[in-house]
């Protein structure tokens, strides 16, 4: 039971002042001790998400100088045109590789038609040399089953007819000597006509071994030449052949190469004009989606602006169109303030030069990049107030 209340009335009744006392005073309150805040460092404020345009050329080859451009931080609709670029460089190219396409459609045309008449040429080539083959093997058979035994039966028939002039020359002269005995002519023309006689005979018998010694020598060596000959021309056709036949293989395959090169050439042809088509419709750089629009990356954080007359770069985000509301954002911290804090904590975010006070939680990657480790601190809830490319600092509290 609190006694409080019955010296109170007690001390009013006697008129006493207890409650002056020192003795029965409330003891005094300790006061509360100050929260320690870490401070982690600042950032920049990013969207969290949105849809970049980054010219990415795949056969254009030059500036890509912007004729107009939509303002910074502008709103934009979908398909709405964001830039406009200079592009007779593009038409340039674009023309030239439609020739470019005519001309090796031509070129194949052509090789197709080069193709077709060596074909043809070498088709003929070797029906010819198949046919001086079939010929010379004839020609050696014809000498092996009968020419040469022709040859053989008219040496013989040759020696008959010289060794039968022989003997009717003989006969002829033993008949003259026989008749001028018995006519009894006179000496003097018996002497003329015998010797005449005799001569004749002379000449057929020297005529007779001159053509045996040229018999025995055709037999003996031109016979053998000719056969040789024979063979010769049957082996030098089937080397002909042979050899047509291999650069018959050999043309082919050049001819098909250059068919394949020039098909490729084409194929090469009709793919630049392609991707030069494509990147005539990348660059007209349109919205992808209804938003606010940046100008350069959602790293850019706004910081970058397109002017007319500026150079585009390739392979670089140009514009970023997002939906406001959603914010992270991204810093980098020293290997010292990583230790302050850990994945996932919960900060308060003050974004410089207002008095906006906002909440998020911390992601920090596990490896060290360039300036430090990358961190992010992603907002709780959507901040439409928020301006991307405005500083924030970041802190918490410690032991939270």
């Amino acid at each position: 039971m609190n006694p409080f209340p019955t010296l109170l009335g007690f001390a009013t009744l006697v008129g006493l002042p207890l409650l002056a006392s020192p003795a029965f005073q409330e003891p005094e309150q300790e006061p509360a001790s100050e929260v320690e805040i870490v401070a982690l460092g600042s950032g920049t404020l990013v969207p969290t998400a949105g849809k970049e345009l980054m010219p990415w050329p795949r056969a254009y080859s030059g500036q890509m100088i912007l004729l107009e451009v939509a303002e910074h931080g502008s709103w934009v609709e979908k398909g709405q045109p964001i830039a406009r670029v200079e592009r007779r460089n593009l038409q340039r190219q674009l023309r030239d590789a439609e020739l470019a396409v005519e001309s090796a459609e031509a070129e194949l045309d052509m090789a197709h038609d080069r193709a077709d008449m060596q074909r043809d040429t070498t088709e003929w080539n070797l029906h010819r040399k198949e046919l001086a083959l079939q010929r010379a093997q004839q020609e050696l058979q014809s000498w092996a089953e009968f020419e040469l035994g022709q040859a053989e039966s008219q040496k013989m028939l040759s020696a008959m007819y010289r060794e039968h002039g022989l003997e009717d020359a003989l006969d002829e002269l033993r008949q003259l000597e026989a008749m001028y005995t018995d006519d009894e002519l006179t000496d003097a023309t018996e002497e003329i006509v015998l010797k005449r006689q005799r001569r004749n005979l002379k000449r057929s018998q020297i005529s007779a071994q001159l053509q045996e010694a040229q018999a025995e020598h055709n037999a003996a060596i031109q016979w053998e030449r000719t056969g040789m000959q024979r063979e010769m021309a049957v082996r030098e056709a089937e080397m002909d052949l042979e050899h047509t036949e291999r650069n018959a293989r050999m043309s082919m395959h050049s001819t098909e190469r250059g068919l394949a090169k020039s098909e490729r050439s084409l194929r090469d042809a009709k793919q630049r004009l392609e991707d030069l088509r494509g990147d005539a419709k990348q660059l007209e750089l349109r919205a992808p989606e209804r938003g606010m629009l940046l100008h350069g990356s959602i790293e850019d954080a706004g910081g970058k602006r397109h002017r007319m007359g500026g150079q585009l770069s390739a392979r670089q985000a140009a514009f970023t169109v997002y939906q406001p509301g959603a914010y992270e954002l991204r810093m980098k911290l020293s290997a010292t303030d990583k230790g302050k804090a850990t994945h996932g904590q919960s900060v308060s975010v003050a974004v410089d030069g207002s008095e906006l006070k906002l909440t998020g939680r911390l992601m920090v990657d596990s490896f060290p990049g360039p300036g430090g480790y990358a961190a992010r601190v992603v907002l709780d809830g959507e901040q439409a107030q928020l301006v991307p490319g405005a500083t924030a600092s970041v802190s918490f509290r410690a032991g939270s």
